[in-house]
Protein backbone atom coordinates (compact mmCIF):
# COMPACT_ATOMS: atom_id res chain seq x y z
CA UNK A 1 0.00 0.00 0.00
CA UNK A 2 1.30 3.45 -0.85
CA UNK A 3 1.36 6.38 1.56
CA UNK A 4 -1.23 8.12 -0.55
CA UNK A 5 -3.59 5.16 -0.36
CA UNK A 6 -3.06 4.91 3.41
CA UNK A 7 -3.72 8.60 4.05
CA UNK A 8 -6.82 8.44 1.83
CA UNK A 9 -8.52 6.38 4.57
CA UNK A 10 -7.78 8.83 7.41
CA UNK A 11 -8.72 12.49 7.85
CA UNK A 12 -5.45 13.38 9.61
CA UNK A 13 -2.20 12.02 10.97
CA UNK A 14 -3.81 12.02 14.41
CA UNK A 15 -6.68 9.82 13.15
CA UNK A 16 -4.13 7.37 11.75
CA UNK A 17 -2.22 7.35 15.04
CA UNK A 18 -5.41 6.71 17.01
CA UNK A 19 -6.27 3.79 14.70
CA UNK A 20 -2.81 2.28 15.30
CA UNK A 21 -3.18 2.67 19.07
CA UNK A 22 -6.68 1.15 19.02
CA UNK A 23 -5.47 -1.84 17.01
CA UNK A 24 -2.56 -2.45 19.39
CA UNK A 25 -4.79 -2.23 22.45
CA UNK A 26 -7.00 -4.86 20.88
CA UNK A 27 -4.02 -7.21 21.00
CA UNK A 28 -3.48 -6.45 24.68
CA UNK A 29 -6.94 -7.80 25.47
CA UNK A 30 -5.09 -11.11 25.68
CA UNK A 31 -4.12 -9.95 29.15
CA UNK A 32 -7.79 -9.76 30.14
CA UNK A 33 -8.35 -13.34 29.03
CA UNK A 34 -5.38 -14.53 31.05
CA UNK A 35 -6.56 -12.65 34.14
CA UNK A 36 -9.94 -14.38 33.96
CA UNK A 37 -8.49 -17.87 33.93
CA UNK A 38 -9.09 -20.32 36.73
CA UNK A 39 -5.38 -20.33 37.68
CA UNK A 40 -4.29 -18.71 40.96
CA UNK A 41 -4.21 -14.91 40.81
CA UNK A 42 -0.44 -14.57 41.16
CA UNK A 43 0.20 -17.10 38.41
CA UNK A 44 -2.33 -15.37 36.14
CA UNK A 45 -0.72 -11.97 36.73
CA UNK A 46 2.78 -13.25 36.01
CA UNK A 47 1.62 -15.02 32.86
CA UNK A 48 -0.32 -11.95 31.72
CA UNK A 49 2.63 -9.62 32.25
CA UNK A 50 4.88 -11.98 30.31
CA UNK A 51 2.39 -12.15 27.43
CA UNK A 52 2.12 -8.35 27.25
CA UNK A 53 5.90 -7.93 27.53
CA UNK A 54 6.43 -10.40 24.70
CA UNK A 55 3.94 -8.54 22.52
CA UNK A 56 5.56 -5.21 23.32
CA UNK A 57 8.99 -6.55 22.42
CA UNK A 58 8.15 -8.48 19.26
CA UNK A 59 5.17 -6.80 17.63
CA UNK A 60 5.89 -3.69 15.52
CA UNK A 61 2.34 -2.42 15.86
CA UNK A 62 2.49 -2.64 19.65
CA UNK A 63 5.83 -0.81 19.73
CA UNK A 64 4.56 1.93 17.43
CA UNK A 65 1.43 2.35 19.55
CA UNK A 66 3.63 2.82 22.63
CA UNK A 67 5.69 5.46 20.82
CA UNK A 68 2.55 7.28 19.67
CA UNK A 69 1.09 7.22 23.18
CA UNK A 70 4.28 8.81 24.54
CA UNK A 71 4.11 11.51 21.86
CA UNK A 72 0.44 12.22 22.64
CA UNK A 73 1.18 12.35 26.37
CA UNK A 74 4.02 14.85 25.88
CA UNK A 75 1.89 16.96 23.57
CA UNK A 76 -1.01 16.98 26.04
CA UNK A 77 1.31 17.89 28.90
CA UNK A 78 2.79 20.77 26.90
CA UNK A 79 -0.68 22.07 26.02
CA UNK A 80 -1.82 21.83 29.64
CA UNK A 81 1.34 23.58 30.83
CA UNK A 82 1.04 26.43 28.32
CA UNK A 83 -2.65 26.88 29.16
CA UNK A 84 -1.84 27.06 32.87
CA UNK A 85 1.00 29.54 32.29
CA UNK A 86 -1.22 31.81 30.20
CA UNK A 87 -3.73 32.02 33.04
CA UNK A 88 -6.38 29.98 31.28
CA UNK A 89 -5.99 26.80 33.30
CA UNK A 90 -8.12 25.56 36.17
CA UNK A 91 -11.28 27.35 35.09
CA UNK A 92 -9.72 30.83 35.02
CA UNK A 93 -10.69 31.55 31.39
CA UNK A 94 -13.36 34.02 32.43
CA UNK A 95 -11.17 35.93 34.85
CA UNK A 96 -8.24 36.05 32.44
CA UNK A 97 -10.34 37.57 29.68
CA UNK A 98 -11.99 39.97 32.15
CA UNK A 99 -8.59 41.24 33.23
CA UNK A 100 -7.65 42.16 29.64
CA UNK A 101 -10.55 44.55 29.11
Amino acid sequence: MTKRALYHHFNSNEALAVAIIDQAFGMFKTFQGVSRSSAPARQSMIHGVLVVAELANTDKLARMAAVLLRIFAKSSARRAHSTTESGLGDGDAGTASAGRR
